[in-house]
């Protein structure tokens, strides 16, 4: 009966080993890192919807007077805002940053009518709504 030599059957032995080995790593190392990413993405997400916070203070014509109450300052470019469920385009009075505690005017480019809904949604999703 004809076999596999000592050494041919050895160094098969290594061969394979090095081989689970290696797909070992790379397996626990990606599931590792993607199970990382997702909960540094899902922080992030957290981080940001909690500190972006603004309201809405008042609506006078076409103004409409926004507060920072968050604990970020707030880029205003990435603001939408809403009314009747339309996107409306706006100017603002100030810089493109809000910062902690200060106001600003958006000035919308349509006067709401009675009873129309104005939302405001910032770079976060976050957002407030009013009723005029």
């Amino acid at each position: 009966m004809r076999g596999v030599s000592e050494v041919i059957g050895t160094i098969l032995l290594i061969i394979i080993a090095i081989i689970t080995i290696s797909f070992s790593f790379y397996f626990y190392q990606t599931t590792i890192y993607k199970s990382g990413e997702e909960t540094r993405n899902a922080g992030e997400k957290i981080y940001c919807s909690q500190s972006s916070n603004f309201i809405i203070l008042k609506i006078e014509g076409k103004n409409l007077t926004i507060k920072n109450d968050g604990g970020t300052k707030l880029n205003l470019d990435y603001f939408r805002v809403y009314v009747n469920g339309t996107l409306v385009n706006f100017t603002y009075s100030s810089g493109p940053y809000l910062n902690i505690g200060n106001t600003t005017i958006l000035t919308l480019n349509i006067t709401p009518g009675n009873k129309a809904r104005v939302k405001v949604i910032g770079d976060c999703g976050t957002g407030d709504k009013i009723i005029r």
